[in-house]
């Protein structure tokens, strides 16, 4: 693991505050998925880059990942900016069941995306399983020599310490 960037401190900062109010309120995944989205877009915006997902807004529907930040040319903000489309800055996926085959389907989408940044959100039921599950993500990354991934872990049913998310961030290939 290497240090974080800015943008990734910010990311795993902001994720984590709402983690623990979402905790708090013992949420169900749907809202903790709706929560993270949105502060992704704002983050998204705050570096001048067009957000797409599920409640991106009127015009701006999922798009092969959960977020993506999309980097736009001169036009952008519009109606059809996806035309404008000069490339993906992050790319996102987020996955609430605990299973390895459900995380690795989610997280093999990443490791074809052509972006710098590559966020995965996951669940896991032990910490046991969080600590090796980073192992085997990092054995699955064949096609993306040189990217740089963020992995966040979220707690299903098991007690924290500290953090209600494990980061494991900014590793590169």
């Amino acid at each position: 693991m290497s240090e974080l960037f800015p943008i990734e401190e910010e990311i795993c900062q902001k994720l984590s505050v709402s983690a623990k109010e979402l905790i708090s309120r013992n949420s169900k995944t749907p809202e903790w998925t709706t929560k993270f989205k949105a502060i992704l877009y704002k983050i998204a915006e705050k570096y001048g880059y067009q957000p797409w997902g599920t409640d991106a807004g009127d015009n701006q529907s999922e798009w092969l990942w959960d977020v993506c930040w999309a980097k736009l040319g001169s036009k952008g903000q519009g109606e059809n900016d996806w035309k404008d489309l000069r490339g993906i800055f992050l790319a996102c996926e987020i996955e609430w069941k605990s299973d390895l085959e459900y995380i690795l389907e989610d997280f093999l989408k990443l490791t074809v995306a052509k972006a710098e940044y590559r966020l995965f959100v996951f669940a896991c039921r032990k910490q046991v399983d969080a600590d090796s599950m980073f192992d085997i993500l990092q054995r699955h990354c064949p096609g993306s020599e040189g990217a740089r991934y963020m992995a966040i872990v979220v707690p299903d049913g098991w007690k924290h310490e500290k953090d209600s998310l494990l980061p494991h961030c900014g590793w590169t290939l």
